[in-house]
């Protein structure tokens, strides 16, 4: 449900994104953060969905860790696809100069 709700704003504010990180608070109140950051920018639910996992197996989890408060996901490194693509028409490549 978290992933689908990012997603939907994401998509409802025109952004893509590269990043993709998980925020937990635990029951003393100490936060950790993971966050995987892709090549390109995205804009799939997958893309974020498909790394949840990866960067939940991260954390630590045992008897001496505080119990989880809270879980949090964020999308990061944000450009709107409007930018994106016209960022895209002002790189030139070998071939535009001949």
């Amino acid at each position: 449900m978290l992933v689908d709700e990012l997603h939907e704003r994401a998509q409802k504010n025109g952004y893509l994104f590269r990043t993709v990180g998980i925020k937990l608070v635990r029951a003393d109140f100490t936060i950790e953060t993971r966050e995987i950051t892709f090549q390109e920018f995205s804009d799939t639910k997958i893309s974020i969905s498909s790394e949840i996992g990866i960067l939940l197996n991260r954390f630590a989890y045992s008897d001496d860790q505080p119990a989880i408060r809270k879980v949090g996901l964020r999308l990061s490194n944000l450009i709107r696809s409007q930018e994106l693509h016209e960022a895209k028409s002002l790189q030139k490549t070998i071939p535009d100069y001949f």
